[in-house]
């Protein structure tokens, strides 16, 4: 994170010294009034006035020039910002995801957003000319005493209103979000359902829970905003009769000969400059408080440290060994696999078989590095998935999982994992390899078919072939399948059953979570697991007949 805001800081610095000459050019105005009412209308030189004048109208330019580039510099500084952290960011919460229990989503992409929207609008500006007040005040004290006092009491008195805002507005609008948050995702839940939801009539129970979703983040929203707009309106309020206080107490002094007519109007105009940061925080304190709990969220996600730079490994073999996998889910007390060990050679496949439950799918996720393990180790040809870079080893792993994912572009570019071009021939391989390619040439524009977010342009089987193409593209070693047939018709299922032989014939690896006998026949090695533990392991025909034995024991001691 440093690597970006470090280059950033002195873009900071400019728009601190354009914030220091607006506040000093904002006491123009004042001063040419003071000058007018106590010495052009008593000596009647119309050249000083003109002179004045000119000086002004340049001051007043030059304002407005120095308070454009601190608003545009800001909100480039908003834009590298949100430029230089989008993929750090994306990249943790991709990374964070599958080990959050379900609870990880892109917030920090929208945390980047609120952070941009803020230093691109009104919101900091305040916080910005707040310490500036000094001057203004000491300005008044320097016209006399008594109005310098009372400008400064008025300025504690709405510094006093911003941190009582604080107190009483950060935790119910905090709330108000969180609960807002929940509201979208289940919306967005809902909407990627929607098949499920209308098939079943769940609409009106989905769009009620919706509901109790929304109306409890707006009533937490309304909370906090009341608060809001209610301190605000008694900061301006407050801010107008310390304005009139002023002037009534001018117009005492003038009148008693201790200032000038010109000072009191002054006095006036500088107060209302003191006083008007405060007052535009109070306002916008609403987008300070998001803009500022983004920035904490960033922080704590994005680690400071940068990564040293991995050594890039040989390409495996396949040998890929586990020893001693135990894996707690973060939700959980129990463990979800306990003590795995298993070997396979290259080229060699395992069926993992159990019952629902049994912790097959969260084996085959430590197997591809994707978690990893409380305890134990998984190794690709010696090398350990946890020090090896995941851009890396990914090129010699496919995966097909349980729930299917296809991305939105076309079907080559799913294949090919997005990989760009020059790989036309490897796409087409994998397609051939994974036996998709007539299947793909029988759509609408074959390979450059698009395919609608989630895949929805294609059937269930459709999808499942082109992601086992995907999981067989490029020079993959590994290969782990998640039920590879659960929408497949038997065209699809001999397809598949003909990919797992040529896996076998270029000596891949590969690890097949399935129930369906026919695909079990075609593994060398089978494990069995209950409760996250292994209750057998071994070569395919060993296990199934000490299975059959089990199976018929209990037969035998009642016969």
């Amino acid at each position: 994170m440093n690597t970006v805001i470090a280059p950033l800081r002195g873009a900071f610095i400019w728009v601190v010294f354009f914030s220091f000459g607006v506040n000093l050019l904002m006491l123009a105005l004042p001063l040419y009034l003071l000058q007018v009412f106590d010495r052009i209308l008593t000596s009647r030189s119309v050249d000083t006035l003109w002179v004045l004048t000119g000086i002004v109208l340049v001051a007043l330019v030059a304002f407005g020039i120095l308070d454009a580039l601190r608003r545009m510099m800001l909100s480039r500084v908003g834009i590298l910002i949100e430029s230089g952290l989008g993929r750090p960011v994306l990249e943790q919460s991709i990374e964070a995801a599958p080990l959050s229990g379900g609870t990880q989503s892109a917030r920090g992409v929208a945390d980047l957003q609120t952070l941009r929207s803020y230093l691109a609008g009104q919101g900091l500006l305040p916080l910005l000319d707040a310490p500036w007040s000094i001057v203004f005040l000491a300005v008044i004290f320097l016209l006399h005493p008594i109005l310098g006092w009372l400008a400064l009491a008025a300025f504690l008195g709405l510094a006093g209103f911003a941190l009582l805002n604080e107190r009483l507005t950060h935790d119910t609008l905090k709330e108000g979000r969180e609960r807002s948050g929940a509201g979208m995702r289940s919306a967005e839940h809902a909407v990627e359902n929607s098949e499920v939801i209308l098939a079943m009539g769940m609409s009106n129970v989905i769009a009620s829970g919706w509901k109790t979703l929304v109306n409890e983040a707006l009533g937490w929203l309304e909370a906090g905003t009341r608060r809001l707009q209610i301190l605000s309106s008694i900061s301006k309020v407050a801010r107008q009769m310390v304005q009139v206080a002023v002037l009534a107490t001018g117009a005492l002094l003038a009148l008693e000969g201790a200032i000038s007519p010109g000072a009191m109007i002054a006095a006036s105009i500088l107060v209302t400059r003191a006083l008007a940061p405060v007052e535009q925080l109070i306002g916008s304190w609403g987008q300070t408080v998001a803009a500022r709990d983004a920035w904490r969220r960033l922080e704590e996600n994005l680690d400071d440290e940068e990564k040293p730079a991995s050594t890039k490994m040989p390409a495996p073999t396949g040998l890929l060994r586990a020893e001693g996998l135990t894996y707690v889910h973060p939700k959980q007390d129990q463990p979800v696999l306990q003590g795995v060990n298993l070997e396979l050679q290259p080229g060699e496949s395992l069926g993992l078989i159990g019952p629902t439950g049994s912790g097959k799918t969260t084996l085959a996720r430590c197997l591809l590095g994707v978690i990893p393990p409380r305890l134990g180790s998984v190794r690709l040809d010696g090398i350990s998935l946890a020090d090896w870079a995941a851009d890396d080893r990914g090129q010699y792993i496919g995966y097909l999982p349980q729930d299917l994912e296809l991305f939105p572009g076309t079907v080559a570019e799913n294949i090919a994992r997005f990989a760009g071009e020059g790989s036309d021939a490897a796409v087409v391989k994998a397609a051939q390899l994974a036996g998709a390619h007539e299947m793909i040439l029988q759509l609408p524009m074959a390979y450059e078919t698009p395919v609608g977010p989630r895949g929805v342009t294609l059937s269930g089987g459709q999808r499942q072939r082109i992601a086992l193409a995907r999981a067989m593209f490029g020079d993959v070693r590994l290969v782990v399948l998640d039920e590879p047939n659960a929408n497949q018709d038997r065209v699809g299922e001999e397809a598949l059953l003909s990919a797992l032989r040529r896996l076998k014939e270029h000596g891949v690896t590969s690890v097949i979570i399935a129930h369906r006998p026919a695909i079990i026949q075609y593994v060398d090695k089978i494990m069995v697991l209950r409760d996250g533990k292994v209750t057998a392991y071994g070569p395919r025909d060993q296990v199934l007949a000490d299975m059959a034995k089990s199976a018929a024991a209990p037969t035998e001691r009642l016969a």
